[in-house]
């Protein structure tokens, strides 16, 4: 993985693929404080910016991960997969916040709004799950399951 700098023509940095597969999703969180880096292993990597030290190695999903979008707030990072799960990380501990398992099919994608008051994840099927922060809540300290509050919207 190469860190470019816009007006150059040569790699700034590079990021060693030595973690078993390369990336297939990278993405810088809103602040400009954290690096992120998917691998179709399921893997997510989390770097501090700029310093750029050893990754944080997250077993994040059973399978490629799809996307990984940061909230607006850069505290945490979703990330979908192939596992039919959507799952919200702290970056700070890297731990899992909220395991969103109510979706039946293949995650393809997952965004926050602006706010990060509400987060929308896509299946392969064309479903559409919307969800606000009180679905998620709940469930953010334990870590279980989300069991409730979805509304789904299907093609």
């Amino acid at each position: 993985m190469a860190l470019w700098d816009v007006e150059g023509e040569t790699p700034v940095q590079w990021l060693e693929s030595g973690y078993g597969y390369d990336a297939n999703k990278v993405a810088f969180s809103p602040d400009g404080q954290w690096l992120a880096a998917t691998t179709i292993d399921g893997t997510l990597w989390v770097w501090s910016y700029p310093v750029l030290g050893e990754p944080r190695k997250i077993a994040a999903h059973r399978g490629p991960i799809f996307a990984a979008k940061f909230a607006p707030d850069s505290r945490s990072i979703l990330t979908v997969g192939q596992d039919g799960l959507a799952n919200l990380w702290d970056l700070e501990s890297g731990k899992l916040k909220t395991k969103l398992d109510h979706h039946e099919v293949v995650v393809m994608d997952g965004r926050f709004t602006g706010d990060g008051a509400q987060l929308i994840t896509s299946t392969l099927a064309g479903g559409l799950v919307r969800l606000g922060r009180e679905d998620w809540s709940a469930t953010q300290d334990s870590g279980a399951a989300f069991q409730h509050g979805s509304a789904r919207y299907q093609r």
